[in-house]
């Protein structure tokens, strides 16, 4: 197996040689290069391509956030970490969108050798170099203006609730995501991983939140764009049910809270990658469309030709690259074909496939896509017999795309 090139950029020797030091059993695994300024880190990238740029923020001259903009712009495909301290606020504001991961100093070179490791696990699945690119620039996912203006309104109330700011973040796919990378940032400092927006604004502080729902753009030229001709509002709303649904559903499991949070967020950003593939590449998603609708092609497949990738490979890829949770990372890179996965127990993909694919089923969820059950993944499970009993729950919420107060209860 080819070696992974990492490149560390740090103005401070002393740093410099103590990661070299303590990164030293990575050297079978691991290319390391150390410079000592951003200077020389591009020329060191010029003479051959990274795999990942592990920059300090404060450097003389060009400082971390200026080097990853360059790295973003002249080789999109690396991906980029930045470490930094609690005085950097302003500056990691500054570069939300060149940047992958934020690691907190001082860094534990164990847990930045776990992120390394992790955020590179996945890379496999982009075969297509012109699609890594694309997916590694992405600072982040299409945000419906209405709802942005929801929660900049909602910010201008002088004490406002963290609890009803992180209820208007979950309903938006891409608000969410957002806010979720930066959460789960290590720049913040959180003991654990955070995968529910009412727990990160809790976190974070309403002053953070500000500061980082105002660095995002909201994307109205997309308002009036068409998904697989469904509205871009349509299709938020579906993901919105699917992750009603799945958590419904794990509260019903009775697994751990952390996991029902999980299963929310999975099912909110399952379809991720199809938004990003459809909004960043219309002319090439347009052929997807008629692979599918006119030469009898599944929606994977049909990806596949036209890009080397799917969409929930796509999504996956990109959340794992901001440090979502392996529970969320994984639920939406096998939620379509469960099987391809290592069986466990229920968890987060259980509940979003099996969102997916009871919603198909039910009529009155008006669905736009369809999705068959992977019956032979719950009996690898020992759960086959419980099929019947999710799809009379599933079939009991009246209303999958409002009646949230059933949910809401359940937990």
């Amino acid at each position: 197996m080819k070696k992974k090139r990492i490149i560390f950029v740090d103005d401070e020797t002393l740093v410099l040689q103590g990661l070299r030091r303590m990164l030293r059993k990575m050297s079978s695994h691991w290319e390391m290069v150390f410079a000592e300024d951003g200077k020389h880190a591009l020329e060191e990238m010029a003479k051959e391509p990274f795999d990942v740029i592990v920059s300090d923020m404060r450097m003389p001259d060009m400082n971390g956030a200026q080097l990853l903009q360059k790295v973003m712009e002249l080789y999109p495909q690396t991906i980029r970490f930045i470490l930094s301290g609690h005085a950097d606020q302003l500056m990691v504001l500054n570069c939300l969108d060149s940047t992958h991961q934020y690691i907190a100093k001082p860094c534990d070179p164990k847990t930045l050798q776990e992120k390394i490791i992790r955020a590179t696990s996945h890379e496999e699945f982009m075969a297509n170099k012109g699609l890594k690119n694309l997916v590694s620039q992405l600072g982040e996912l299409p945000t419906l203006p209405s709802l942005y203006r929801e929660i900049v309104q909602a910010l201008k109330e002088p004490d406002v609730d963290t609890a009803k700011i992180g209820q208007i973040i979950q309903k938006d796919l891409g608000m969410t995501a957002k806010i979720l990378k930066v959460a789960n940032s290590g720049y913040f400092g959180l003991a654990q991983q955070v995968s529910n927006p009412v727990d990160a604004v809790s976190y974070l502080g309403v002053d953070n939140v500000k500061s980082i729902v105002f660095t995002i753009h909201a994307f109205s030229a997309i308002k009036e764009f068409k998904l697989d001709g469904v509205p871009l509002e349509t299709f938020f709303h579906e993901c919105l049910c699917i992750a009603g649904v799945a958590r419904a559903l794990a509260v019903n499991e009775k697994i751990e809270k952390e996991l029902i949070e999980d299963s929310f967020i999975a099912g909110m950003l399952c379809r991720a990658g199809k938004l990003i593939l459809a909004c960043s590449l219309p002319q090439e998603y347009s052929r997807v469309d008629d692979l599918v609708k006119n030469h009898s092609y599944t929606v994977l497949e049909a990806e596949r030709e036209v890009f080397n990738a799917d969409h929930a490979q796509v999504g996956g890829y990109l959340l794992n690259l901001w440090g979502l949770p392996t529970t969320v990372v994984e639920a939406v890179i096998y939620h379509e074909n469960p099987s391809l996965s290592i069986p466990t127990d229920f968890q987060p993909l259980a509940a979003i496939h099996l969102a997916r694919a009871l919603l198909s089923e039910n009529k009155t969820s008006k669905m736009t896509d369809t999705l068959r059950l992977d019956i032979e993944y719950f009996d690898r499970l020992g759960l086959a017999e419980k099929v019947e009993e999710w799809r009379q729950l599933v079939q009991s919420i009246e209303n999958p795309y409002s009646d949230f107060s059933i949910i809401g209860q359940m937990i």
